[in-house]
């Protein structure tokens, strides 16, 4: 092999000569390799350099929008400009909120029994845990038009009224990037003795990120999610948060068949949907096990960085998805925080319940989670 003319330095003091010589065919090969494995390896690093900044920034545009939208929420004038409302005096009307907290169809619901065979625990008391309830959005044209949440009393349309799909998404001019949405609860006091009128309101928002894949045509993404002229063919019009009928995201604004259906808030029932590991006495319960993927609910709730509210009012976040070692459809969410050993207690005068009846949650990984107060 080759090389180099040697070069032969004498030094000082030294009868031996050092020869300089260059580097081998073999040892350039071994350097090339050594720097593309670098090189693929900080190739490698670019997607996730990427969601993280993406996750950067939902999460600071999350926090604007859930500002905005707690704002609209606790504001009166989008249930005033209802068209449902009595023209002569809408300001005799009660709020949209109390005839939602107030209404036998609503969150007044009622009766409960205590078990099979029992007594019912007493008039309205079917929401006197905490359980959400999550409002109709509008699919179809109506008195409202399409994409509208309805909040009120559930079953008589003038005492109903709506926050229409362009309150709801941000910016407010140009392409949208987020929506929000809500459910409402009736703030437990665990006491079966009290009815639903002495109870507070409260409302968790979640901030999604609209639909990457929607197709716009010819058209602005804002016009084919609010049609602000009138004149888009139904055919074209999308929903910033898509669908198919077992609520799984299509990510194209679509429910997947050429039809329009919204991915609402859904709800995962203890018992049910997921079980709990119960850990040392008095800690809390970090663990949500036997979350079946083969179910919308399960399939939806294990993703990283999901977020639940339950009905106590605590937000945790999936933070790892335990898969069993012999296999199985059954896997173990890690969440933080954990669950309160509160959770399990059960409540006074009620058998076979817990204080943790369900999560609230979102088909897509939420930008944000927010609750707050309502006064109805």
């Amino acid at each position: 092999m080759k090389r180099l003319a040697s070069i032969h330095v004498r030094c000082p003091g030294s009868s031996l000569a050092v020869a300089r010589r260059g580097f081998s065919l073999i040892e350039l090969l071994v350097a090339i390799i050594i720097l593309g494995l670098g090189l693929l390896g900080l190739a490698a690093l670019f997607p996730v350099v990427i969601r993280e900044q993406r996750i950067g920034t939902d999460n600071v545009l999350g926090v604007t929008v859930s500002n905005s939208a707690r704002a609209k929420l606790g504001s009166t004038q989008w249930e005033r400009g209802c068209a449902e409302w009595s023209p002569t005096a809408p300001e005799a009307l009660p709020s949209s909120w109390s005839m939602l907290r107030d209404s036998p169809f609503g969150l007044a619901q009622g009766a409960r029994s205590n078990g099979p065979g029992e007594a019912p625990a007493g008039p309205g008391q079917q929401w006197e845990l905490g359980e959400w309830w999550i409002p109709e959005i509008t699919d179809s044209f109506g008195v409202w038009s399409v994409g509208t949440t309805l909040i009120g009393d559930p079953r008589i349309n003038n005492r109903r009224c709506g926050v229409p799909l362009a309150a709801r998404l941000y910016p407010g001019e140009g392409d949208p990037q987020m929506v929000w949405d809500f459910a409402v609860q009736r703030i437990s006091d665990f006491d079966f003795s009290t009815g639903p009128l002495s109870d507070r309101l409260r409302a968790a928002i979640f901030v999604r990120r609209v639909d990457p894949r929607i197709r716009t045509g010819s058209y602005s993404l804002r016009e084919v999610l609010l049609d602000p002229n009138g004149t888009l063919p139904f055919a074209d019009r999308r929903f910033p948060v898509g669908a198919d009928n077992d609520n799984v995201p299509t990510l194209d604004g679509t429910n997947g068949s050429n039809g329009l259906r919204y991915a609402n808030l859904m709800v995962a029932r203890f018992r049910t949907d997921f079980q709990i590991r119960v850990g040392q006495a008095g800690a809390d319960i970090n663990r949500l096990t036997g979350v079946n993927l083969t179910t919308p609910v399960g399939r939806l709730m294990a993703q990283l960085g999901q977020k639940f509210v339950d009905n106590l009012g605590n937000i945790y976040t999936v933070v790892e998805i335990e898969r069993p070692t012999t296999g199985g459809d059954l896997v173990t969410l890690r969440i933080s925080p954990g669950l309160p050993a509160a959770a399990l207690r059960q409540p006074a005068g009620v058998s076979g319940r817990t204080n943790l009846q369900q999560l609230l949650f979102s088909p897509q990984v939420p930008a944000a989670v927010v609750l707050t107060e309502i006064t109805p």
